[in-house]
């Protein structure tokens, strides 16, 4: 309960129902406040169970961070590309592969595919969108050209791998 009562007094709220009706993540200002306070809870929890005071509340204070962090990250990524803000876009995408790299030691360490879990989706989205972004920056004939390359250049292998069946 106290971390929902801190949440709600940086201006998160966490109803279920709020969340469907009255979408503000796409604020600065709430979505700020999700990857500050997120960010403070998993440096808590790394703290914590660093220091063995109160470690068995770790996993819910990294839970809990790591949600609200990487998803203000993932609504603030998708706002860039609709904007068309790469430089936003890339700050974001490296920040949040540096916390996907904090949970992934984390999963590691403590043996938790949930955090590896979470690493992994977030790590997805955000290389997905580099490559989305890289891939805008070719002209539109260098794409429709290398396409059909890739392409006959890997048959031959299929047809290997096919036949030996």
């Amino acid at each position: 309960m106290g971390l929902t009562a801190l949440a709600s007094w940086v201006g998160l709220t966490v109803a279920p129902l709020a969340v469907l009706t009255e979408n503000e993540f796409w604020s600065d200002h709430i979505r700020g406040a999700a990857v500050g306070l997120g960010g403070l809870l998993m440096l808590t929890g790394f703290y914590s169970e660093y220091r063995g005071r109160k470690a068995h509340f770790a996993f819910t204070y990294l839970l809990l961070g790591s949600n609200l962090a990487l998803a203000a990250l993932a609504t603030s990524l998708v706002r860039a590309a609709f904007h068309e803000q790469p430089l936003v876009g890339q700050g974001t995408v490296a920040l949040m592969l540096g916390l996907c790299a904090g949970l992934y030691s984390y999963a590691r360490r403590t043996q938790s595919y949930w955090f590896l879990v979470l690493a992994a989706g977030y790590a997805y989205f955000g290389a997905c969108y580099l490559l989305v972004q890289l891939v805008l920056l070719f002209p539109d004939d260098t794409i429709v050209l290398m396409a059909p390359s890739c392409y006959y250049r890997c048959q031959p292998c299929w047809s290997c791998c096919s036949s030996s069946m």
